[in-house]
């Protein structure tokens, strides 16, 4: 019995960490130095509260008194400061991924963003190739995040395509399995020239 392909006709990326530089490392470390705690406790205390603003459960100025409170500085609005300086200066296009996703349009493919972050985060870089891309769904503007299924349920949707014929891609492993049970072909991604070869195999 001949093998069947299935037709890829969309391909979903992860922002921070794929398409541009993850600048989560580089907040948690500069936040550590202003709160004088190591930056996997800042991680830590911050994570609830980032959940909850990437879903719109808490209002902004909720948000960074939160986060003030939990890493116990009195200084929310320096906290916030640190946070979107650092985010500005870490948040770089990977230049590779970019013109790989220029190939896949210029061959038909749809191409997505699905992407986890919060009100206020100044991203330039998202700004430069959000005309790049077919649907582009960000957790705060939806009130959904990765990864809850919901979220992925959404972008096919969006897509208008069927979960079979999607390829998702994020740094994050965690945020793979809800697209797979979907059905959903998925990468890891490590790099944009491995990246690039998988894509091959898979289409």
């Amino acid at each position: 019995m001949l093998e069947v392909r299935l037709l890829i006709k969309a391909i979903i990326f992860d922002f921070g960490g794929v398409i541009a530089q993850e600048a989560s490392p580089f907040i948690y470390e500069s936040i550590s130095h202003e709160v004088n705690l190591n930056k996997d406790e800042v991680k830590e205390r911050m994570k609830p509260f980032t959940i909850k603003f990437q879903k719109r459960e808490i209002e902004e100025t909720d948000y960074w008194t939160s986060i003030a409170k939990a890493l116990n500085s009195v200084f929310p609005d320096k906290i916030k400061d640190i946070f979107l300086k650092v985010f500005a200066e870490h948040s770089n296009l990977n230049p590779e991924v970019v013109d790989l996703v220029k190939k896949l349009k210029k061959n038909n493919y749809k191409v997505a963003i699905l992407s986890n972050q919060i009100l206020g985060e100044p991203n330039y870089s998202l700004k430069e190739v959000k005309d790049l891309f077919d649907v582009v769904v960000i957790s705060f503007e939806v009130g959904m995040r990765k990864p809850d299924d919901e979220i992925y349920n959404y972008i096919v949707e969006k897509l208008q395509v069927r979960p079979d014929e999607c390829i998702f891609i994020d740094n994050r492993e965690v945020n793979l399995p809800p697209a797979q049970n979907m059905g959903m072909k998925t990468i890891l991604f490590e790099s944009s020239e491995q990246l690039e070869k998988e894509l091959e195999k898979m289409m």
